[in-house]
């Protein structure tokens, strides 16, 4: 833009007029700089499908200045980028057609690639640059799942399963066919789905009584091509007490003059809640762990025991089982079986 300075001064002085160019404008008039210029846009945003199927691209790319531009290099991101450049060199204001493919990963349902183009003028005095594209590309898959999270509630003291389910449609124009898996902890029925286009079927999901906290993930794969989907099961049980570890590490136990000391705390912390009071006890366990009985408050316990030599101590691995047994207000009781892992040695 054109900006005008008006001066007026009295009889004397007449009148002085400036006129001042603005910095953008003296550079838009420049064409002696020599640059690349995408179109529609230096990002393109994609969609392929299925997900290793090639997503193509195709962009303009041209020469903002009068001279003449030869492209000496194409580099590219990664290797899962396919490229054709219609001529390397670029006449002043002239274009040229950049295309090619970018191919997804089995399991990401996105993927991102750059493309820079090295170039250099033909002037006696070449300038030398480079103009970079990048590719945004989302992957379609022939299936949507619904919902993309459930939520499975286990219950220890009714014996209740916890269960939920999926719904799988096919929203491709062609039968397909998927692997249905999921974590060890989780059944699921049915393990293969064939849906003919527009078809909707139900994935039914559960978990036993005494599954723990956690979350795991159900995989949905295209026999077809290795396109893969996922949803997510999320495991709140109703009521129950939980060790916060699967296993009691002791690390080295070192028995030195009939006394026993760990590297690691022998203590088991319990979470839990909905049950009320509960009254934990301690069952079988290693000869040289001894401990008490604890109350449980309704979220958290901690079972401390200590170390005891005793006569029969050998150096060695220590494999045991601690066994807590948990009784809540109500009466009903069950036991939770702890691993116990160490390295028991003669530190005399």
């Amino acid at each position: 833009m054109t900006r005008i300075w008006l001066l007026l001064g009295g009889l004397n002085f007449g009148f002085v007029l400036w006129i001042l160019s603005s910095d953008s404008q003296s550079q838009n008039n420049d064409t002696s700089k020599v640059q690349l210029q995408f179109l529609p846009a230096d990002t393109l945003k994609l969609t392929g499908a299925p997900v290793n199927v090639p997503a193509p691209f195709s962009a303009i790319v041209k020469n903002t200045s009068d001279q003449e531009v030869n492209i000496i290099n194409v580099n590219t991101s990664c290797g899962c980028t396919d490229f054709e450049i219609s001529s390397r060199r670029i006449p002043g204001r002239g274009t040229v057609t950049l295309s090619g493919t970018v191919r997804g990963k089995p399991r990401p349902e996105t993927a991102s690639a750059h493309i820079t183009l090295e170039f250099e003028s033909t002037e006696a005095q070449s300038q030398k640059g480079s103009a970079e594209l990048l590719l945004s590309v989302e992957f379609v898959s022939a299936i949507s799942i619904s919902p993309a999270t459930i939520s499975l509630s286990p219950d220890e003291y009714s014996s209740a399963l916890g269960t939920g389910e999926f719904r799988v449609s096919n929203d491709s124009d062609e039968e397909v066919q998927y692997d249905v898996s999921a974590p060890e902890f989780v059944a699921i029925s049915p393990s293969v789905i064939q849906l003919s286009p527009g078809q909707t079927q139900k994935i039914e999901v559960s978990v036993s009584p005494d599954t723990r906290q956690g979350h795991g993930q159900i995989r949905f794969r295209n026999r077809a091509n290795g396109g893969e989907r996922t949803a997510t099961v999320v495991i709140t049980p109703k009521k129950g007490v939980y060790p916060e570890s699967s296993v009691l590490s002791l690390g080295v136990i070192r028995v030195s003059k009939q006394e026993l000391t760990s590297t690691h705390p022998s203590r088991i912390v319990l979470i839990g809640g909905g049950i009320g009071e509960a009254t934990i006890s301690i069952g079988k366990h290693p000869d040289f762990l001894s401990g008490g009985i604890v109350k449980y408050n309704s979220d958290r316990c901690v079972v401390d025991f200590s170390l005891d030599a005793g006569t029969n101590i050998h150096s060695g691995r220590v494999n045991g089982v601690i066994e807590l047994n948990v009784e809540i207000s109500s009466g009903k009781t069950h036991v939770i079986r702890i691993p116990v892992v160490g390295r028991l040695e003669d530190a005399t």
